[in-house]
């Protein structure tokens, strides 16, 4: 692919964007420079330009000396945008003038510089929905997209879950040293029947779950501990999306908004346990609790109309 222009990267949480931007550059011509992979939903807004484009001794308070952002760091080479989605409306235009010019200047400074390096960007969210609401650029979302890739969830590939387990099963007998372990009968049919919120990256934690707690042979129960409440939460959403719900994009909402809530009154709105039973990051269950509008009061959980 030609490094001059952004790369796209679609699809839902869990589903490896960010490994296959790695695999990119790794494979790309330019594999022997930086490449720098920026959370854009954990930066703090207040300082976003500074942490992208650097700033200048004395351009804020607190600014005791020049520094970098990540788009000096990674010039030459690539700088993978992940959670795009999240970035707002003002970072939006900067970003846009960086992609249709080439530069770009720090916070504080009038002295343009130059970005010849490759741009990933990857988000989990339908951007041409944002761009209809007002909350994503359409002229940023046509430079973004010239090359888009959608990475496909679990559920939409059940015929490739077995070999893709049986792989990940047996790196973590080695790194756990049970090669003894064998991959149970019972098991690949539990995979297909699981919806897999949480795509590879759930499939990956949940074998290695798994392989740490078997000793002679992996256990149904242990299955059954790790997964076996998130499948009840998974069919009352399936029966929900049985109902005429639109494209793709809407029944993942209904979904999502259901497994969420249903997690969040577990565990009584207790944001921590939450994120980890459904072994997501804080800042991605908070993302959601505020795209649902999912409010937690007192530990009493009220979906806001």
């Amino acid at each position: 692919l030609n490094i001059a222009r952004p790369l796209l990267l679609l699809g839902e949480t869990g589903t490896g964007k960010s490994q296959l931007a790695k695999e990119i550059f790794q494979k790309s011509s330019i594999c022997k420079r930086s490449f720098v992979t920026v959370a854009l939903s954990s930066l703090n807004e207040n300082l976003l330009e500074s942490e992208l484009y650097g700033h200048v001794k004395g351009a804020y308070s607190g600014a005791i000396n020049d520094a970098p952002g990540y788009f000096e760091i990674a010039n030459g080479g690539t700088i993978f945008l992940d959670e795009i989605g999240e970035l707002s409306l003002a970072g939006q235009k900067k970003l846009l003038f960086l992609l249709e010019q080439g530069t770009y200047s720090s916070v504080g400074s009038r002295v343009e510089k130059k970005f010849s390096g490759r741009i990933i960007a990857a988000t989990c969210k339908d951007l041409k929905s944002m761009v209809a609401k007002g909350e994503f650029r359409l002229d940023l979302y046509y430079r973004l997209s010239v090359v888009t890739y959608r990475m496909p969830s679990l559920r939409e590939r059940p015929q490739n879950i077995g070999v893709i387990a049986r792989n990940i099963f047996e790196d973590f007998k080695q790194t756990y040293d049970k090669r003894h372990l064998q991959f149970p009968d019972w098991l690949e049919s539990e995979l297909r029947s699981y919806s897999w919120p949480g795509n590879y990256r759930e499939l990956k934690n949940t074998l290695e779950y798994l392989v740490i707690f078997a000793t002679e042979q992996v256990a149904h129960k242990s299955w059954v501990e790790r997964v076996g409440d998130d499948r009840e939460t998974s069919s009352t959403s399936q029966v929900q999306l049985s109902q005429d719900v639109g494209n793709y994009y809407q029944a993942l909402e209904i979904f999502e908004k259901a497994y969420f809530h249903a997690c969040l009154k577990k565990f009584q709105g207790r944001i921590n346990e939450t994120a980890k039973n459904a072994r997501i990051s804080k800042t991605t269950l908070l993302s959601k609790i505020r795209k649902y509008k999912i409010a937690l009061e007192k530990e009493v959980l009220v979906t806001v109309p």
